[in-house]
């Protein structure tokens, strides 16, 4: 039986489940109708379907919308009103039930650069995994508006996305450029599988000070404390954080750099390499790292923050803290929200449509909820009419995302920026639109959505040719939580038990994909994160007896192989040190036999069984005589220890049972079929 030890990482391998494949489905009753301000929009027919773990469904659709008014743009030319054009739509649909969440999500650099990092939606979503470990992102698209000129647009740093940015608790961005006291472009998600999950048009406040949060080495938080200076000397008992800021724009509206700022060393601490650091303006701060003690006054460099108290007890605290935050915290509305992001402009907000904020055709990417919480995540492709993909107005919009049942919704990032992935079964992000690039724009923001591992792991899989068997470790396991737990592979579920689940009857070196699901006290078959894909081994190679003929100098081998799977990489024979390649056909070698009684040969044997333990190798001896045409392996006896009476009593049947094995061994370590390479 061979094992293959199996890395933790690999555990988390995301595969599809009841994939559809590209086939097309005619819908009955495409006449069903979603209209907005007297736009409309239709489902043609399902290209494709896929259901991804945590009940999260995706659904690719040819689809048809209809405008109110004629119209004419540089993208798809004259349009006629309430004419229906064809498009091609993609919908997440992430039911409220606690199993995924949803997250806003920036790859943001610690202080090398000024400004964020624009990067790809799928290295973003690579980004968010690792500084999550333990969570997989099953979906993601892109994000808010952005400064995509570097000009500046939404405060002095560049590239900054115009709206809030929270992920996971983290207030990256505690600014919002627009201002307005009732944003019907803010969202928040609360991820917790409740009726009010979503949030949209309510009041996104932040706290009057900054709050110091210190962490242990854990990870846990050990306090939070009120930040009441920044940049000045705090009074007796209080707390200032010193950072160097963007000093805003020039006339060009361009920004101009940064203040340096001169922190004292008296009562100080400094972190010069942080994790993360936002200073979107000289009010407002979020920074991540550890402190070190100020030795000494200096100018804080581009980057790097300080903090200074002379409150002893603080400074005790603030030294048995391996991590500090700082950040304005959210309040209002939204404080209940651990995700929160930006749209570009409103299409519902609980059952209220907004009107014709955008009248040019463009790809489009939305989010919004159901009346039960549910997240819809959608993107419409466009700038490509001549593939059908004619893009969206923003009614148009509005009544594609009440078709799905939305009662709340946002356009996010549209244009080049619309992006759309799943994870597929070989743990890759697939892109499910047509992006209008031609490629993946690098965008400053993106929305996730993400689970969590399940409290248990695989730390090996046995492989045969007809037989897979996985091993787990529980020991993390809350049986109170999971008391069922199992394994399916290609449709066919097994319980494990005793944390060992074993699948035999299977066909040799056939491709199987695996997932393990759990059964809690209030709920069955909860899908989980654990699966991946596994080859069953192949037949290992059987062989006939070995034919040898002695000709005039010459001596001719020819090989008897069965090798139904292939398995076989290549087999060598070096006579006197001479390599010689064996054919599928007879070899001759020629060499002279002249008054030779006996002619010795290795033979090197490859294959490999496809199991995960790479290629075996094996070299073996013989002797042929060619007085007698008797075929023999030359062993090399070990000698024995004449002092030791029980290996001398046990030598005779160990070398008994050597010869049988080499005997019936003989024929796999001589022949193999395959020419060198």
């Amino acid at each position: 039986m061979k094992r293959i030890s199996v890395l933790k990482t690999i555990s988390f391998i995301i595969i599809f489940l009841g994939m559809l494949g590209l086939t097309t489905v005619n819908v009955t009753g495409a006449e069903t109708v979603s209209e907005f301000n007297g736009s409309k929009y239709r489902v043609t027919s399902i290209v494709e379907e896929n259901l991804l773990f945590g009940g999260i469904k995706h659904t690719k659709y040819n689809a048809e919308s209809s405008y109110t008014r004629n119209t004419e743009d540089k993208y798809i030319g004259k349009t006629t009103a309430n004419q229906f054009y064809t498009q091609i739509v993609n919908t997440l649909e992430i039911p409220n039930n606690g199993k995924a969440k949803v997250v806003q999500w920036t790859y943001l650099p610690s202080s090398s650069t000024f400004g964020w990092t624009l990067t790809t939606v799928t290295k973003m979503a690579s980004n968010y995994e690792l500084h999550n470990p333990g969570y997989k992102v099953v979906a993601a698209i892109n994000g808010d508006f952005f400064d995509i000129e570097s000009k500046a647009s939404y405060g002095p740093l560049l590239k900054t996305t115009r709206g809030v940015g929270v992920s996971d608790g983290e207030v990256i961005r505690a600014m919002d450029a627009r201002g307005l006291e009732k944003n019907p472009l803010t969202i928040g998600f609360k991820n917790n599988g409740k009726g009010d999950n979503y949030v949209q048009g309510g009041k996104i406040e932040f706290s009057e000070y900054h709050m110091l949060t210190l962490y242990d080495e854990e990870d846990n938080v050990i306090d939070e404390l009120e930040i009441k200076y920044i940049n000045s000397l705090p009074s007796d008992g209080e707390i200032a954080v010193y950072y160097s800021y963007p000093t805003g724009v020039n006339p060009e509206n361009k920004a101009q750099g940064y203040e340096s700022v001169e922190m004292p060393a008296n009562s100080a601490y400094i972190c010069e390499n942080p994790y993360r650091f936002v200073p979107s303006s000289d009010t407002v701060l979020y920074a991540k790292g550890a402190l070190k003690n100020a030795t000494e006054t200096k100018d804080l460099a581009w980057g790097t923050f300080g903090i200074v108290t002379t409150n002893q007890e603080i400074r005790s605290k603030i030294d048995s803290a391996t991590t500090v935050r700082v950040q304005k915290n959210v309040i209002g509305d939204y404080a209940d929200c651990d995700n929160i992001g930006g749209g570009v402009f409103p299409l519902l907000l609980n059952g209220q449509k907004f009107f014709d904020q955008d009248t040019v055709h463009h790809p489009r990417t939305m989010i919004g909820a159901k009346a039960d919480g549910s997240i819809v995540m959608a993107t419409v492709d466009g700038r490509q009419k001549s593939s059908g993909m004619h893009g969206m107005t923003s009614d148009e919009l509005g009544a594609t995302m009440q078709y799905y049942g939305c009662v709340s919704a946002v356009n996010l990032d549209g244009g080049g920026s619309t992006t759309i992935a799943i994870r597929d079964e070989n743990d890759q992000f697939r892109i499910l639109n047509s992006p209008s690039d031609g490629s993946l724009r690098n965008d400053a923001n993106c929305y996730l959505v993400v689970m969590k591992q399940a409290d248990f792991d695989v730390t090996s899989i046995e492989s045969t040719d007809n037989m897979i068997a996985f091993n787990l470790d529980t020991t993390e396991t809350d049986l109170n939580e999971i008391t069922k737990i199992k394994c399916t592979l290609n449709g066919v579920t097994k319980e494990v038990v005793n944390n060992r689940v074993v699948f035999d009857g299977l066909e040799s070196n056939k491709y199987y994909n695996y997932y393990f699901s759990y059964d809690s006290p209030t709920e069955k078959d909860i899908k989980t994160l654990l699966s991946g894909n596994i080859y069953t081994a192949r037949i290992t190679p059987t062989f006939g007896d070995l034919k040898i003929d002695v000709g005039e100098n010459k001596i001719i081998f020819t090989p008897s192989i069965n090798d139904p799977d292939g398995a076989l990489n290549y087999y060598r024979i070096f006579i006197n040190d001479r390599r010689e390649p064996f054919l599928d056909e007879p070899i001759e070698v020629k060499m002279d036999l002249t008054g030779v009684e006996e002619v010795k040969f290795d033979v090197l044997v490859s294959y490999d069984l496809n199991n995960g333990l790479g290629k075996t190798e094996i070299t073996k001896s013989y002797i042929y005589n060619i007085i007698t045409k008797e075929l023999k392996e030359d062993v090399v006896e070990e000698p024995i220890d004449p002092d030791n009476d029980d290996e001398k009593s046990g030598c005779k049947k160990d070398l008994s049972a050597l010869v049988v094995s080499i005997i019936s061994l003989s024929s796999l370590l001589i022949l193999i079929k395959k020419r060198e390479k």
